[in-house]
C-alpha cells in the first residue's frame, strides 16, 4: 500500500493511502467532505506573508469548536511558474467541500475571518432552506475559473 499525504490544515495532514488490488485496480481512500474550505495560493516570493495568514486561519480554527468540524485551509504554493487562474482551478479541481472561497490576495485576514464566513454560510443555507419551502429552485453546478 502506497501512502500519499495533502497537507491541508498546518499540522493536520490528510492521509491518502492507493492500494493495488489483484486485478491490477488502485483504490483511493477519499479525503472527507467538509463544508467550508478556504483555498488559498501564492508564490515562493509571498511565502511569509501567506505563512502568516496561514498561521492567523489555523488559530481562529484551533480556538473555534465550530470552526474545527466545518473549515479546511487548503492551500498551494509555487516558485511562479503558474498563472493565479491556473492555481486557482487546480484548487478548485481538488476540493473537497460544500463551500469555497479564496483567501484574500493580498494574504490579510481579520480576526474574526472564519467567523464571519460561517455566519454567512449558515444565513445562506437558512435561505437556501426558505426558498425550498416556497418551492423556488435552484441550481448547483461547480464554478470553472475562466482565464
Amino acid at each position: 500500500m502506497e501512502e500519499k499525504v495533502l497537507k491541508v490544515n498546518d499540522g493536520e495532514d490528510a492521509l491518502l493511502q492507493t492500494e493495488t488490488t489483484k486485478e491490477g485496480l488502485e483504490v483511493i481512500q477519499k479525503i472527507p467532505k467538509i463544508q467550508i474550505e478556504i483555498l488559498v495560493y501564492s508564490t515562493e516570493d509571498n511565502a511569509k506573508k501567506m505563512n502568516k495568514m496561514l498561521a492567523e486561519l489555523q488559530k481562529q480554527l484551533d480556538t473555534s469548536k465550530r470552526a474545527k468540524t466545518r473549515v479546511r485551509i487548503f492551500w498551494t504554493i509555487d516558485k511562479g511558474d503558474t498563472t493565479p487562474e491556473q492555481k486557482k482551478q487546480w484548487l478548485i479541481e481538488r476540493a473537497h467541500c460544500v463551500y469555497y472561497v479564496f483567501a484574500p490576495e493580498n494574504h490579510n485576514v481579520s480576526s474574526t475571518y472564519v467567523k464571519s464566513l460561517l455566519d454567512n454560510v449558515k444565513k445562506f443555507e437558512d435561505s437556501l432552506k426558505f426558498f425550498k419551502k416556497t418551492g423556488i429552485s435552484i441550481s448547483k453546478r461547480k464554478q470553472e475559473v475562466k482565464a
